[in-house]
């Protein structure tokens, strides 16, 4: 069998190393594999990230497409004469020297291969899917160079033309490669192996070569910036200029590059930057957006290495441990829950001053709730907090507490006493967020009936339990949306409720589908579009706007002071809209903005229906979590609360329109499929009578009822089979 396993390897047995060798990959360290199978940490240049990109990618996919995509690659790399060329270049990669490597006959490179993988300690198995992966790394390497050297850059940028040519050189150097080791022929087989891999897997293995290209530019653009921080008068400039490379494209974070992973854990390692450079606290921010597995081992390295009084970027890694559900932050997060709650620093001029911890423990906690079942070991830590004197911490405490107890209940058919006993002890808490999340956190442990039998004797100022669940209520608007469409032709619909209640995924449901509407025929406004803040800005009008509103808001508004005239513009622009039966203004009440844009709607007579979505601050965190990703952004929008409140509204006070008022918290709301299956058509025809829509001076109706024939059927149990036997049936 000497030679036989880079002779012409069987497919079955290349895919089968493959496959362990997927299994050993560690998925929370950075590492690779070298060319003799050997892990390694901290890939340094961009062959060592592509593998480490490729192992990822085959990891991170189901077992089943795994399958598929590694038996792809292997076939085709095992395709004649694609295999005599991949131990070519693995030869030439491994002997550093290309000139001599097209002279040598094909017994002498599995010669040298053999002799090259006598220094590995991988049974001669291995030694095939090895060849294949780091040939396979080298292509996306020059693919991402070619992808660097075809970068357009302006004559006018000289720095970028620079960095330009030094790409350049580099895919010639590989092109050069290529040329002495293989014939014009083989090189085309060649360069069409990643073309056949990409069209099979275009959204794992394809975008590895991007990722690379990308990476690089990064890297080399940071090291440059870093070399120019020793010199003081550059230092400010220079860490200004590394935040702004990895800042996301114009603050959106879903633009966040995977690209900028390492770069990323590199900077939040890099010891030699100062912390007060907001380099670390930006990087640990990026990493909490991407939320990739293969950082946990540099996040749990940082949370033992930055001080307690480091807290923006402690709370970022707390954050995105929790998120990634890691059990080896429980021991750390311990360590954080028995920390203090404020210690004092001494800055560097000698000033103390306090840093307060009660953030670092409120995210503890709720990642310790993520994290689930390990958690239950430090419960003892846990349950000590229902005393505590912040209620921020005990609402966290509570919602921890139902999810450690339901997945408890879920694997062990129980819950521990003290998850019980705290959280009827934060139930007689005279907070009102506290108290919801309690009675959810008994909910989700299944203790309802329970509930229902306790003296609660603040559950009066408890309004969200108090309200109509939106699965109940959302029915009722259906009928009563598409009765107002029936009978006056169109139906106004503001939707309103606090950051994080769900009113966008509403309005978004049910502008994909909204029974026999087509989507021209509907209208939707939302406020956090500027776009539709333009049309609300002109309903305002300057003056408005002026008194009440940063002119950053307005800049561009179309008409001068004399030229304004908002209720016209509001006349004007519903009656340009009248082919749409269906408008949908969307937005969080403020008193002098959107509250202000409902107000002229109702006092217009424009406005049918209110709906108001409240839910429970975990509903509104998880929402928030799933939409803006990053805790920073998180946070700002939990503290948007709507003002006035409701109650305090003319269009609920006047009762011209009709108002729900919901409960949209998780577990008592609808998904999209059954928002969209609620409001696909019409079933109560006289639901119109039933409400009294309109004036209640108009006359009553009797209601039509249709008689329908009932079929039922007489059934007998057989005891033997287990099953009903039918016998009759009558219509």
């Amino acid at each position: 069998m000497k030679n036989n396993f880079i002779g012409q390897p069987s497919p079955d047995s290349v895919f089968q190393a493959g496959c362990l060798l997927i299994q050993e990959f560690n998925s929370k360290k950075m590492v690779y594999l070298d060319p003799l199978g050997r892990w390694k940490e901290d890939p340094k240049n961009s062959i060592h990230r592509a593998v480490n990109e490729i192992l990822f990618q085959l990891w991170r996919m189901k077992k089943k497409n795994r399958n598929i995509t590694l038996n792809t690659i292997i076939k085709t790399f095992l395709k004649n004469p694609r295999w005599t060329i991949a131990l070519k270049m693995r030869t030439a990669l491994m002997k550093n020297s290309f000139v001599s490597i097209k002279k040598l006959s094909i017994q002498k490179i599995k010669q040298e291969l053999t002799s090259e993988f006598g220094f590995s300690h991988r049974p001669q198995k291995y030694h095939p899917f090895l060849i294949i992966l780091h040939v396979l790394a080298w292509i996306m390497r020059y693919e991402a160079l070619r992808q660097n050297r075809d970068t357009f850059v302006p004559d006018w940028d000289l720095e970028e033309k620079k960095k330009l040519q030094k790409y350049q050189k580099s895919f010639m150097d590989s092109d050069k490669i290529l040329k002495n080791c293989l014939s014009k022929e083989e090189i085309q087989q060649f360069k069409q192996i990643f073309n056949e891999i990409k069209n099979f897997s275009p959204h794992d293995m394809g975008i590895i070569p991007g990722l690379i290209a990308e990476e690089q530019k990064l890297n080399d653009d940071i090291n440059k910036l870093l070399k120019q921080t020793v010199l003081e008068a550059k230092r400010e400039e220079s860490y200004d200029l590394i935040r702004e490379k990895i800042f996301p494209p114009m603050g959106v974070v879903t633009e966040t590059s995977p690209a900028l992973l390492r770069p990323c854990i590199q900077l939040l390692k890099d010891k030699n930057i100062d912390v007060s450079s907001g380099i670390h606290y930006r990087a640990s921010v990026i990493l909490s957006i991407l939320q990739d597995p293969r950082s946990i081992q540099a996040l749990l390295q940082a949370l033992k290495t930055f001080p307690l009084h480091f807290t923006n970027i402690r709370e970022n890694i707390i954050y995105t441990l929790g998120n990634l559900k890691e059990n080896q932050a429980v021991k750390p997060l311990k360590k954080v829950l028995e920390g203090p709650d404020k210690k004092i620093h001494v800055h560097s001029d000698g000033s103390r001053k306090p840093s307060l911890l009660e953030g670092q423990k409120e995210e503890a906690m709720r990642s310790l709730g993520k994290i689930g079942l390990e958690s239950i070991n430090i419960l003892p830590s846990l349950v000590k907090y229902q005393h505590h004197r912040s209620f921020k911490i005990k609402t966290h405490l509570s919602w921890t507490l139902g999810e450690i107890g339901k997945i408890q209940k879920e694997k062990h058919g129980g819950i521990s006493a003290d998850i019980l006993i705290s959280l009827l002890t934060l139930l007689k808490s005279r907070n009102k967020q506290i108290f919801e999340e309690a009675v959810n956190a008994l909910r989700e442990v299944d203790m309802p009936e329970f509930l229902h039998t306790l003296y609660l004797y603040d559950v009066g100022a408890v309004s969200i339990l108090g309200l109509k669940p939106a699965q109940r209520g959302l029915y009722e608007l259906s009928e009563t949306l598409h009765y107002l469409i029936h009978s006056q032709g169109r139906a106004v619909m503001a939707v309103n409720g606090d950051s994080g209640t769900g009113k966008t995924y509403f309005c978004e449901s049910i502008l994909e589908s909204f029974g026999d509407l087509e989507p021209k025929e509907i209208l939707y406004l939302m406020r956090d579009r500027k776009r539709d803040q333009k049309i609300f800005n002109q309903i305002l009008g300057i003056q408005w706007l002026k008194k009440h509103i940063d002119p950053i808001h307005y800049q561009d508004y179309p008409h001068s002071e004399k030229d304004d005239h908002p209720r016209a513009f509001l006349t004007r622009f519903l009656e340009e809209k009248s082919d749409k039966k269906l408008i949908i203004i969307d937005g969080c009440r403020d008193r002098y903005y959107f509250q202000r844009i409902i107000d002229l709607f109702h006092f217009s007579e424009n406005l049918d229906v209110v709906v108001n979505f409240r839910a429970n601050y975990s509903t509104r965190r998880k929402n928030l979590e799933e939409r803006e990703i990053a805790l920073e952004r998180i946070k700002t929008h939990l503290s948007f609360l709507e003002e006035p409140p409701l109650e305090d509204t003319h269009f609920y006070q006047e009762g011209k329109a009709i108002v729900y008022d919901l409960d949209n918290s998780i577990n008592r709301r609808l998904n999209k499929p059954e928002i969209q299956e609620l409001f696909k058509k019409r079933r109560i025809g006289t639901w119109g009578q039933m409400i009294k829509v309109g004036k209640f001076s108009q006359k009553t109706e009797i209601l039509s009822m249709e008689k329908e024939p009932v079929s039922y059927s007489k059934n007998q149990f057989n005891f033997e089979k287990s099953k009903f036997l039918r016998q009759k049936k009558w219509n």
